[in-house]
């Protein structure tokens, strides 16, 4: 789930791994933060794929977020300059509630955050307002516990296969 142009090309890197989720077998999700330099030159990333849905929100901006789903191929990514993003990346979508969309439809795609999660409305407006990267770890995975977990998923077999093939070595 590391994205080594993010992790790499910017000096204020930071992320947290922190179990988010009762539900599934993997129950990690990986917090991070990171501000794209001044030059738009320097704003453009490729992502690889990592069977990840990933929500990445650029903290200059109280009402935007966006939500990818597993990229199959490499992507680029254009962000905003001298902008601080926060995401949040699940290890997993076994357990995820996405109520408005099949996340599905988003292989290879993203959508606005406030599409799939329209109560997200005000913990996003926190999360612009919160000075420190724990901070907005708190309050996003509040959110994340009381919207995004589907508590009557049901661990299957197909889950326990799932995560064995993606442990195999």
């Amino acid at each position: 789930p590391l994205q080594p142009e993010v992790s790499c090309n910017y000096q204020t890197y930071e992320e947290r791994l922190l179990n988010w989720s009762d539900v599934g077998i993997k129950k990690d999700a990986l917090f991070y933060q990171f501000k794209t330099p001044d030059n738009p030159a320097q704003c453009k990333i490729t992502l690889l794929p990592d069977a990840c849905v990933n929500i990445l929100v650029p903290c200059s901006d109280s009402g935007s977020a966006f939500m990818s789903g597993m990229f199959l191929q490499m992507r680029e990514l254009e962000l905003a300059p001298n902008t601080e993003y926060f995401g949040f990346k699940p290890y997993s979508i076994l357990g995820l509630k996405a109520p408005r969309i099949r996340l599905s439809d988003l292989t290879d795609d993203y959508t606005h955050f406030l599409d799939v999660y329209p109560e997200a409305r005000m913990m996003l407006k926190r999360l612009y307002l919160a000075r420190s990267f724990k901070e907005r770890i708190a309050i996003f995975n509040g959110f994340a516990k009381a919207h995004m977990i589907d508590y009557d998923y049901i661990t299957g077999f197909i889950d326990y296969f799932t995560v064995m093939i993606c442990s195999a070595r």
